[in-house]
């Protein structure tokens, strides 16, 4: 497709289909995809979902289908499209077969699975809570189809959703915060160092900016991501940052703080009696988020991210976007 430019730099306009659209991923990649009226967007959703999307943007259109395990259905509409993205949650990963064999049908050229979590190489991280091993199997599946190309996003959790349910140890309402740190203190952190290791945690805006913004790139830079990974962050922050935000923005008074310190191997014994009972099994998972913290796991990946200054974007306000998402 046609390549224009904008803010000085070259973009590139595609066709781009999105599946998971109404999504807390999907939501903000569609926004984006829409801000610049670049594109040409697609928009495949169930004829079941009460998904209302933009009925005044000419470069969208949206098609209902029955269902998403019809290749045959799929195939026509992906026909004209040059990307396909994927954000649907983690019970759905198995309508990526048939979206993805109708994308190799049609000719896709590349595809972005539902990947849009941490970093696939941190063996520190996985070796304790592994979401990456059930994604394999479709970024293989496009490799075996031959035809289209992935691309795999790393965003480190999702800053909005993990704070909001406590994923970083810090409960505002109930004013309480869980510092991680090494056996003892000691360590790279140093001395006293519970909760100074950082990790890269990106915002849902960042993320539909960020791909937005990767997909406008002219084809011979996109073409360098190709069956690779892509990293995306909105900081590097320890939890002690987080807590101070937090404070800041909620106005709290610090002596009403209770504040406690954890070593990786205390949270692995307390996740691990958590999730052997039925009724604590998931509160017990989730607190394995705060692993992201942990020396050496592999959650802080700020050695391999995108630029958001090169893609013309500003750095967020962390207190800003804490007040939006405790507020």
């Amino acid at each position: 497709m046609a390549t224009t430019t904008i803010t000085n730099k070259p973009q590139q306009a595609r066709s781009i289909a999105l599946v998971g659209a109404t999504g807390h991923i999907g939501k903000p990649i569609l926004s984006a995809l829409l801000a610049p009226a670049l594109h040409k967007i697609t928009v495949l959703t169930r004829a079941d979902s009460p998904g209302v999307f933009p009925a005044s943007s000419p470069s969208l259109t949206v098609h209902r289908v029955p269902s998403y395990d019809d290749q045959s259905t799929l195939t026509p509409l992906l026909a004209s499209i040059d990307v396909l993205i994927v954000a649907v949650s983690f019970t759905a990963y198995a309508v990526q077969t048939p979206l993805f064999r109708a994308a190799a049908a049609a000719g896709v050229k590349y595809i972005l699975p539902c990947e849009f979590g941490g970093d696939p190489h941190a063996r520190g991280f996985r070796a304790h809570l592994d979401v990456f091993t059930e994604k394999e199997p479709y970024r293989a599946l496009i490799e075996e189809l031959g035809v289209s190309s992935w691309i795999g996003v790393c965003t480190g959790p999702w800053f909005d959703f993990t704070m909001g349910i406590g994923g970083f140890g810090i409960d505002v309402k109930g004013k309480t915060a869980l510092m991680l740190g090494s056996s003892g203190g000691e360590g790279a952190e140093g001395p006293g160092g519970f909760g100074m290791q950082k990790a890269s945690v990106t915002t849902y805006k960042r993320v539909g900016e960020m791909v937005a913004q990767l997909l406008s790139l002219p084809e011979d830079k996109l073409a360098e991501h190709r069956n690779q990974w892509v990293y995306l962050t909105s900081w590097a922050v320890s939890q002690r940052e987080l807590l101070e935000s937090a404070m800041r923005v909620a106005g709290a008074d610090r002596e009403a703080w209770s504040v406690t310190e954890i070593t990786v191997e205390q949270l692995l014994a307390t996740a691990r009696e958590k999730m052997s009972r039925q009724e604590t099994f998931m509160e017990g998972r989730l607190s394995l988020l705060l692993l992201v913290f942990g020396e050496g796991l592999g959650g802080d990946f700020g050695g391999k991210v995108l630029d958001a200054k090169d893609f013309g974007l500003d750095e967020e306000d962390l207190d800003e976007v804490m007040r939006e998402v405790i507020g």
